[in-house]
This record gives structure tokens, sequence and C-alpha cells, in this order.
């Protein structure tokens, strides 16, 4: 009962999506560590390989009797056992302007992807502690006013 509580609506959906966003930050700011670093090539997550496993993971969902959403992953993305996601971090091929130190971060893109990251990983965030915060009010049989 308890794992199909937490295995249903946005809980395990906006789970994914934290641990997502989450290294994909750690990939970002190695980017952006390495800025200065000679022969340095910019890697990011695979960002279209977690969007295919979601999608895939909501549509075996909803095909479900009881719909229970179940991360398996696809590509680079994987689910770990006991929760979290591995993920092959890629070579950026749209990086292609090399500087005098034959490296391409692009800081400003990168910025911008930090930026869009942290939004994204904020509202996921919330979504979760008020989806956790319903679930609180329901055992508790109470109404928050």
């Amino acid at each position: 009962m308890i794992q199909t509580i937490f295995n249903k609506g946005a809980i395990p959906i906006a789970e994914q999506e934290l641990y997502f966003s989450a290294m994909r930050h750690d990939a970002i700011a190695n980017n952006v560590a390495n800025a200065e670093t000679p022969k340095y090539r910019a890697i990011d997550a695979p960002v279209a390989e977690f969007q295919e496993a979601m999608k895939r993971a909501l549509r075996q969902r909803d095909r479900m009797r009881i719909p229970v959403f179940s991360f398996r992953g696809y590509g680079g993305v994987m689910p770990k056992p006991g929760g979290g996601t591995e993920i092959e971090f890629q070579e950026i091929p749209e990086h292609t302007l090399l500087d005098h130190l034959e490296n391409n971060v692009d800081m400003e893109l990168e910025q911008a992807k930090m930026v869009k990251n942290a939004m994204r990983h904020n509202l996921v965030a919330t979504i979760l502690a008020h989806q956790f915060s319903l679930l609180r009010e329901a055992i508790g049989e109470r109404v928050a006013t």
C-alpha cells in the first residue's frame, strides 16, 4: 500500500525530475569550473534520453489497471537500485567553437543552462513539497486552512 502511494500521482515523476536536474547541475558546474582548462570538452546530461524515458514511463503507467509509475530509463539515463538516477554524461557536439586553450566551454550558454535548470529544479521541488503536504493532510485527517 505504501509503495503504491509513493508510486502514483506527481510524487515519482517529481522525484525523477529532481534527480535528473541535480545531476545536470553537476555537469554544468563542471563545465563552468573547467572553462579555463586547456583542451577541456563541455559535457551535459542526456536531456532527450531523459525526456524519452519519462514519456515511456508515463505511457506504461497510463496502460495499467492500477496506474503506478515505474521509471526504467532509456539510453544514458538509468535508475539506480534504491533510488536515484545514473547518467552517462555526453560531450556536447554543438559546442564547436574552440578558444585559444582549445576549450569549447561557452560561458554564456552554460550560465543560461544553469539558470533554466535551477528554475526547473525549484519548480519541481515546490510541487513535490506541495504533494507531501497534501499527503500529510490526508493521513492526519485534517484540512489546512
